[in-house]
């Protein structure tokens, strides 16, 4: 190559342009492509719903025994569920499946029968929770009126991490029956047909 010949170092520089704009289509193609991916997984991501179950309760809230149910509500079934609750003061026994004996018990697994198993679209884990400051007696009411959830859930390779809150049912009928009770002290008679 001479050093004084024009067409040559033009050609040249169209060369290497082309190369650096063809390496630079191959990240961005590279960068959409996995855009794409993670747009697919969010789109997949699963929704629960949850509630602290009033087990065995009075209609006033009291007496009962607590359960929490997730129900996966879609858009797929999964492989694995596990729970993990956030709020203190809340805990899973250890005396069921999904929850192993000496472990922390803020989590479990979705194991009924004591097999991992998945979860289908409207299907429900349970499992039972116990509060650290509740009371014991049959006028025992739990003493949070909601729980927090970090669910991690599988489907093949994919996985997702959802908060989930679920109401504590047995609060909400106590809270219901408070508020009845004071309609009827707070001016409305109370008469009694013989």
């Amino acid at each position: 190559m001479d050093w004084g010949d024009a067409p040559t170092w033009a050609g040249s520089a169209v060369s290497i342009g082309g190369a650096v704009i063809a390496v630079w289509a191959a990240g961005s193609s590279r960068r959409s492509a996995n855009a794409d991916e993670r747009m697919a997984e969010h789109e997949h991501t699963p929704v629960f719903t949850a509630l602290v179950e009033d087990v065995n309760g009075s209609d006033t809230g009291t007496g009962g025994w607590q359960r929490l149910a997730l129900q996966l509500v879609e858009p797929l079934d999964l492989d694995e569920v596990r729970v993990e609750l956030l709020t203190a003061g809340v805990m899973f026994p250890d005396s069921q499946d999904g929850v192993e004996v000496g472990a922390p018990r803020g989590s479990a697994v979705h194991s009924p029968g004591g097999v991992v198993t998945g979860l289908a679209v409207g299907d429900r884990a349970r499992w039972r929770v116990d509060f650290a400051d509740m009371e014991v007696g049959p006028d025992a009411v739990p003493p949070i009126g909601e729980v927090e959830l970090r669910v991690t859930a599988k489907a093949g390779r994919s996985s997702w991490r959802v908060l989930v809150k679920a109401e504590v049912e047995a609060v909400r009928k106590q809270r219901e029956w408070q508020a009845a009770i004071g309609k009827m002290t707070t001016g409305q008679r109370y008469t009694r047909r013989l």
